[in-house]
């Protein structure tokens, strides 16, 4: 049955699957530090580790006396200056190169036996075939692994389902990734055989990582030596489990940055609700500014929405991210609107409320009010509006009168539209500080006759 399961099949399955999902993936540094040390010496491995990745990925090929050999070429002149086939070389010739830092070429039992006592050291082993050459290489390499203990510090991950297949066998403990191009290397059935598949960034997309993760399976992302260093913000984005980096300290960075958070797919519209225009973000996690801001009243399609420590980020449809907390969701702009660029006051006999950081979890008190104060944004938070002042700190609207003389015309009609149970009965109906005397009666009285009409008729 399984092989006979598309992946457009599969693609509409996955949509079934829960939307909140725990973020977090694992750093491997690419060929240890290629960027700090030549590739794939201890140097580099070293590196690799100190910048925080928790897995080292590395090659494997065999020489001519069938000795398991450290490199990602078949031949070592690029790395070394040699002219030297590794399949038609023995071992101790091999040993004659040395990289660039002095490192000679390692064995994988040189590796297993340097790393022994440093448990912490863990890495991602591939086996380099060609057509399913050499036919010993899993055997080898599933005795090294299991003569130095290494079960619970190696993941194999290959081009060749053969040879996993055969390490599934032989290791069936040991996590085992498909590496491939795109999903049209891989069949169904190679899928028996492994924990997991790992992909080139430029073909990975949110449908095919739920596709692969509602088959079971680890998705884990890795890109060419070419690999430019903009590309991890993207990266990083997905909820894939692994990523296979040249630049392991950053992007340890953000995983370090994402570890904890929530991805919720909502697709809703939201509204700016801010006097001010809001940043946008090209990442949740590392606040990388973006070119282009988002201003009051805009209306914008959410496609997620990212939540770490009450803080949330709101994704718009061209990958900007802004502040959940500048936004307010559907009816809620309507609800919120009025109240935005109006000044308030402390209410009679009232100690000061505390401004908080943030309203969707005011868990830090920014100051104390100062007792009156412009409302630079508003967010409704479980039907509670709250206000932001002078873009300062929050506090909830009933902690304050609010002086409803300078409302807009457009924000008049929203708050006579509203149901009278929706709207704010905390206002400051005698004083309007923020007008003088002379302006005052052509502005306010009919207005305000008409407010403390409906006030009494409710409220009273």
């Amino acid at each position: 049955m399984l092989k006979k399961l598309s992946w457009r099949v599969l693609g509409i399955i996955s949509l079934l699957c829960c939307q909140l999902v725990l973020s977090g993936f694992t750093v491997v540094a690419h060929r240890g530090d290629p960027l700090a040390a030549p590739e794939e010496t201890f140097q580099s491995f070293d590196d690799g580790f100190a910048a925080g990745a928790s897995y080292c990925e590395l090659d494997l090929r065999e020489s001519s006396d069938g000795v398991l050999v450290v490199s990602h070429d078949s031949n070592l002149k690029r790395v070394t200056g040699q002219n030297m086939a590794i399949s038609k070389t023995p071992f101790n010739e091999i040993q004659q190169a040395h990289e660039t830092n002095g490192e000679p070429i390692h064995s994988l039992q040189q590796l297993f036996e340097h790393y022994a006592n440093q448990p912490e050291t863990k890495f991602i082993l591939e086996t380099k075939k060609n057509k399913q050459k050499p036919i010993d290489m899993e055997a080898k390499l599933a005795a090294l692994i299991n003569q130095y203990h290494m079960q619970d510090r190696v993941i194999i991950h290959s081009f060749s389902a053969d040879s996993l297949q055969k390490m599934s066998v032989l290791l069936p403990n040991v996590p085992r990734l498909l590496l491939a191009n795109d999903l049209t290397d891989i069949s169904m059935a190679d899928l028996q055989f492994v924990t997991g598949v790992s992909l080139e960034d430029t073909v990975v997309t949110p449908d095919i990582i739920k596709q692969i993760h509602h088959l079971n399976k680890k998705i884990y992302v890795w890109s060419e030596m070419t690999e430019p260093a903009s590309v991890i913000p993207a990266i990083t984005l997905n909820n894939v489990d692994g990523v296979v980096t040249n630049y392991p300290a950053t992007v340890a960075d953000y995983a370090q940055a994402k570890k904890g958070s929530h991805q919720h797919v909502v697709n809703k519209t939201a509204t700016v609700t801010t006097t001010y225009s809001a940043a946008t973000w090209t990442n949740p996690y590392v606040h990388q500014q973006a070119s282009n801001s988002v201003t009051v009243g805009e209306p914008l399609q959410i496609s997620t929405i990212v939540t770490k420590a009450g803080y949330s980020q709101a994704e718009l449809t061209d990958g900007r991210w802004v502040n959940a907390v500048n936004l307010n969701f559907g009816a809620n702009y309507q609800l919120a609107r009025p109240y935005l660029g109006l000044n308030v006051q402390l209410k009679p006999n009232q100690y000061r409320p505390r401004l908080w950081n943030n309203p969707l979890a005011p868990t830090t008190s920014q100051r104390l009010f100062g007792g009156s104060g412009k409302i630079t944004a508003v967010k409704v938070v479980k039907h509670k509006l709250w206000f932001q002042i002078n873009q300062q700190g929050w506090l909830q609207s009933n902690q304050v009168l609010v002086n409803l003389t300078n409302q807009s015309a457009p924000q008049r009609a929203d708050y006579f539209n509203l149901p009278a149970a929706k709207r704010l009965t905390s206002i400051d109906l005698l004083q309007s500080p923020a007008l003088n005397q002379a302006t005052r009666p052509t502005v306010s009285n009919g207005y305000f006759t008409r407010i403390l009409n409906e006030f009494n008729r409710h409220h009273i």
